[in-house]
């Protein structure tokens, strides 16, 4: 039961303080603006339905790189040749951060965190 309670929230918690401190990394590492496309989708199929990853092209230094977000496109609504900016890491330009998945992402990791505090809470207060 304590399992319950406790540890399975708190790993919501960590999870979601972890994906907003992975953004943050990203932001201060992610320093060249390029211009970027959407070029296709990548589709992960699961028992709950398809999610599509959009995959965004753009050039740095003369090299053509490809690289897929791993924050599913429901959100933002993405079509393929859609044009944006991303901040590539200049030492991997295949990592980048997109300013337009920002605050999708920290609402997404704040409900989830806040999701694992709740049950953490209304799972105390139950036991008072």
């Amino acid at each position: 039961m304590i399992i319950l309670i406790f540890i399975i929230p708190v790993i919501f918690v960590l999870v979601g303080i972890w994906g907003i401190v992975k953004l943050i990394i990203a932001k201060k590492k992610c320093t060249e603006y390029v211009d970027a496309a959407v070029v296709e989708f990548k589709i992960k199929h699961s028992s709950k339905g398809d999610s599509f990853y959009p995959v965004f092209g753009y050039r740095f230094e003369g090299v053509d790189y490809r690289s897929s977000s791993n924050f599913t496109s429901a959100f933002l609504r993405f079509k393929v040749g859609d044009q944006l900016g991303l901040y590539i890491d200049p030492d991997k330009p295949e990592r980048f951060y997109c300013p337009k998945e920002t605050i999708h992402r920290i609402l997404f990791y704040l409900l989830f965190s806040g999701m694992g505090g709740l049950y953490m809470y209304l799972s105390y207060l139950k036991m008072i």
